[in-house]
């Protein structure tokens, strides 16, 4: 093959590559790697959503999924807890500045605002409106729920697009 046949075979892989979408996701992944900040109040535009700009117990980090689990406080897959200085308590107040929180985990009780996707907590959830599902161990007092609610306690939200699953009473609207 001579270079001119080659230099068009990369041309039709490179644009196989680009139609295909794995290019928008390989360079989404590259160039929107989330590092926690302190001080930023914007937050970026990522994707559709805002990047979430919040405050964990008066820390501020930036990124869209939160986990807290023993004590440990990771950021979009990203380890955080020495940034924060020491484990978290048992409850927790998520304190949103700006932008959207997709995801959030934690083994404590949870205290936010709304939140795009979905919600696991250990303990007792208290929070805006929710995306997707929220699953708790205590009881969950929430806004509308996009998808479906699980509780150990009881259960206190708006509109639910799925199923209410609690261990104690059910009120919703």
């Amino acid at each position: 093959m001579s270079l001119l046949d080659w230099v068009i075979v990369g041309t039709f892989a490179f644009v196989a590559y680009t139609a295909s979408g794995l290019a928008g996701e390989h360079l989404y992944w590259i160039f929107n790697r989330r590092r926690v900040i302190s001080g930023d109040q914007t937050g970026d535009i990522v994707g559709r959503y805002q990047m979430g700009t919040f405050e964990i117990n008066g820390r501020t980090y930036s990124g869209n999924n939160i986990t807290m689990v023993d004590g440990r406080v990771i950021v979009d897959g990203e380890d955080v807890t020495e940034d924060y200085g020491s484990p978290l308590p048992k409850v927790v107040e998520i304190k949103i500045i700006g932008g959207d929180i997709e995801n959030l985990v934690t083994d404590a009780s949870v205290t936010c605002q709304n939140v795009t996707g979905y919600v696991e907590a250990g303990g007792s959830v208290r929070c805006g409106d929710v995306g997707d599902n929220v699953d708790a161990g205590g009881s969950v007092t929430c806004g509308n729920v996009q998808g479906n609610v699980d509780a150990g306690g009881s259960v206190t939200c708006g509109r639910v697009g799925g199923s209410v699953d609690a261990g104690g009473s059910v009120r919703h609207g």
